[in-house]
């Protein structure tokens, strides 16, 4: 069954993925409508073939079956619920419904099941960008060993804040390699040669709204509304790709060799089991990969119900565009769009 498409944010880097991703993967439609902000002229290209982009205030939402909804929070507010009422499906990928107690939060190698079809609200949550390799990565750990905590520190890319961001990094790094003073203006201090250990704005609690995000969509995804998880989200100079520090604690010991057996069943992932500097995949070959790439993987002897590993997935990918796709492929495979 064909559908007419739509992408709400075409001009953003994951707008764009989308659009490469739904065409590269032969999702089957009728029609396919690019929107961003009211800028004209801008368009994007497959094999040839031009898509205009057009404002989203010229979208008939009434004519459009499903929506990817890219255009960041205040888009979302404005145009998703609007859509939704339409009669159109929307995936969202914004902070603005994943908590909301009618919209799925959804990680379709982790929780499709959780869906029995469209939802009432017609809204579907794309959870955080961390959050999901972080999902993916410990749900079936979570299965077989029981997880009692985990505590993570996350390493993300200048392209988690958009096209912005990648070129504020560029262009920092050559002013320093050329002794320029300059003045960020996407990040809260300068990025480059730098980190900063705070994203999104600060709570009351003392932790970031990012690291609340994670704690609080990991429960939701796992069904694990009480699962003790400990985050600091960091930014850090690397134009794409997340990574994360991942320690679990579980209610028994575990051995390596089972968790390894585990983790080989995890869809689309590969796993680095080497020594040395084959232990470990890093941001640069990781970028543009479909898969989660995990190493350093490690048992600690002295605390034998402890794993301790390393994680970097595509934060454009999987962190978000992917993961949306993928939740329409897969609504489509049960025959629900």
């Amino acid at each position: 069954m064909l559908k007419r498409i739509a992408i709400i944010g075409a001009s953003g880097v994951v707008g764009e993925r989308m659009f490469q991703l739904l065409k590269e993967r032969n999702f089957q439609h009728d029609s396919l409508e690019l929107f961003a902000s009211e800028k004209e002229g801008r368009f994007l290209e497959y094999e040839g073939e031009k898509f205009p982009i057009r404002p989203v205030s010229t979208a008939d939402f009434s004519n459009i079956d499903v929506a990817l909804f890219t255009a960041g929070t205040e888009p979302s507010v404005q145009y998703s619920q609007v859509a939704a009422d339409a009669g159109c499906l929307v995936i969202d990928n914004t902070n603005v419904f994943r908590m909301r107690d009618d919209v799925p939060l959804i990680v379709p190698r982790v929780n499709l099941n959780s869906l029995t079809g469209i939802p009432k609200s017609n809204i579907i949550a794309n959870p955080n960008c961390s959050t999901i390799p972080f999902a993916r990565a410990i749900q079936q750990l979570d299965q077989q060993f029981n997880l009692k905590e985990a505590v993570v520190s996350t390493y993300q890319a200048v392209s988690g804040a958009g096209k912005a961001g990648i070129v504020e990094l560029e262009n920092e790094a050559k002013a320093k390699l050329d002794d320029v003073d300059y003045i960020p203006e996407v990040f809260e201090e300068k990025i480059a040669f730098n980190l900063i250990p705070r994203i999104d704005e600060d709570l009351a609690s003392g932790a970031t709204m990012e690291e609340q995000k994670m704690r609080q969509e990991t429960r939701k995804i796992l069904d694990r509304p009480s699962l003790p998880v400990f985050t600091t989200c960091v930014r850090v100079p690397v134009a794409n790709c997340h990574s994360e520090a991942i320690c679990l604690t579980f209610e028994n010991e575990i051995s390596l060799t089972k968790v390894i057996e585990v983790l080989e069943t995890v869809p689309e992932l590969t796993l680095h089991l080497g020594k040395g500097r084959e232990s470990y995949p890093t941001p640069l070959e990781v970028s543009g990969s479909h898969n989660m790439h995990i190493g350093r993987v490690r048992v600690d002897k002295e605390y034998p119900n402890k794993l301790q590993f390393w994680l970097v997935a595509d934060n454009l990918l999987i962190g978000a565009a992917l993961n949306a796709v993928q939740i329409a492929e897969g609504m489509r495979s049960e025959g629900w769009i």
